[in-house]
């Protein structure tokens, strides 16, 4: 995590302090905060930090201090580019975009305003592959087959995350939580008239900081 994400923190949790000391009372926020996604295979690559939506789902949102279960859900959208090495050398041959739909819970602990929580997700992902047009011409010289398209299918995806929340009134909420997800999408490729198929490895850590505001 940057030294400039840090001091973010440090600062949403100082301007927590300084409010009421009232308990969130919702069931259900929602908000959005800056987010930053590290993968765990070399050719895979994002532009840090992007935007990342935020929910918050309690059971029972007077929940007293202790521990407890609750559900988690998350359903995020991105898209990452893909440069593996082609003939010696890296070649951007385009950008993955998956969505995962992922539901599932955890415990956690509260302490006043203060709340730490664990949370095992899984479910569908939902993939598209767009080939970089500027790579066939590079791509034909390195192989000596022309690229013809790129193909992904729905995977499952999993998520164990880690988040702390500080209730700053009734209605707004302050977060920060790193996580991570597992994805393995089956791809095939078609290049000079012959089909492969394979596994990407897309797995990534991610963290990520904001702001919920509860509605119910």
């Amino acid at each position: 995590m940057t030294k400039r994400t840090i001091l973010l923190v440090v600062a949403m949790l100082l301007f927590a302090s300084a409010t009421a000391t009232a308990q969130t009372g919702r069931r259900i926020s929602v908000g959005a905060g800056p987010s930053w996604r590290w993968y765990t295979d070399n050719a895979f690559s994002r532009k840090n930090p992007g935007i990342s939506l935020m929910y918050r789902f309690s059971w029972k949102p007077h929940t007293h201090n202790g521990w407890h279960m609750e559900p988690g859900v998350t359903f995020t959208w991105g898209h990452a580019d893909f440069g593996p090495e082609v003939g010696g050398s890296d070649l951007k041959l385009g950008s993955l975009r998956s969505i995962p739909v992922l539901v599932g819970g955890g415990p956690a602990y509260r302490h006043d305003r203060w709340k730490l929580g664990i949370s095992l997700e899984g479910g569908p992902s939902f993939h598209t592959f767009t080939v970089d047009n500027a790579a066939r011409a590079p791509y034909e010289d390195r192989t000596g087959n022309s690229l013809e398209s790129i193909s992904s299918k729905t995977s499952f995806a999993g998520r164990l995350g880690v988040g702390l929340w500080r209730d700053l009134s009734t209605r707004l909420g302050a977060r920060t939580g790193i996580s991570y997800v597992y994805e393995r999408p089956d791809i095939s490729t078609t290049a000079g008239g012959v089909t492969t198929s394979e596994k990407w490895k897309e797995d990534y850590v991610s963290a990520s900081v904001g702001l919920v505001v509860g509605f119910f």
